[in-house]
C-alpha cells in the first residue's frame, strides 16, 4: 500500500481543494437553487457564508504575503533613497528579529479591516432584505 504522503500528496493540499469544493458547491448550486426557490432569506445566508469564506482567505492571503511585501517596500525604500544604503542591514536585520511581531500586527489589521468589510456589506444585505420585505 502506498501513502498519500509517498505518491506527492500532502494535509494541505487536500484541504485546500476541500476548501474549494465546499466554496464551488455553495456558489454554483445551493445560491441558484434558493433564488430558484425564491429563498431569499437562504441566499442572504450563503452569501454571508460564501464572503466570511472570502475575508478567511484574504487573512490567509495576506500572511503569506506579509514578509515578502516588508522586503519589496524596503528595497524600493533603499531604490528611492540610495544615501539610506547603509542602514539596509540594519532594517533586515529587525524585520528578521521582529518577524512574529510583524505577523501578529499583520493579522491584527488585516482581521479589523476584514470586519468592517464584513459587517459593511451585512449591513447593506440586511437592508435591501428589509426593503424587498415592507
Amino acid at each position: 500500500m502506498i501513502r498519500m504522503e509517498n505518491a506527492g500528496v500532502n494535509v494541505s493540499q487536500v484541504s485546500v481543494s476541500l476548501a474549494f469544493l465546499f466554496v464551488s458547491f455553495i456558489t454554483l448550486f445551493m445560491i441558484p437553487l434558493r433564488m430558484f426557490n425564491v429563498e431569499m432569506g437562504k441566499v442572504y445566508g450563503w452569501l454571508n457564508i460564501l464572503l466570511i469564506l472570502v475575508i478567511i482567505g484574504f487573512i490567509f492571503t495576506s500572511q503569506a504575503f506579509g514578509p515578502g511585501l516588508a522586503r519589496f517596500y524596503l528595497k524600493t525604500m533603499m531604490w528611492l533613497r540610495p544615501k539610506d544604503k547603509l542602514l539596509l542591514p540594519l532594517i533586515q536585520k529587525n524585520l528578521d528579529s521582529h518577524g512574529l511581531k510583524n505577523m501578529k500586527a499583520n493579522l491584527m489589521y488585516t482581521v479589523a479591516l476584514s470586519y468592517l468589510v464584513f459587517s459593511g456589506t451585512n449591513f447593506t444585505q440586511i437592508a435591501n432584505f428589509m426593503k424587498q420585505i415592507f
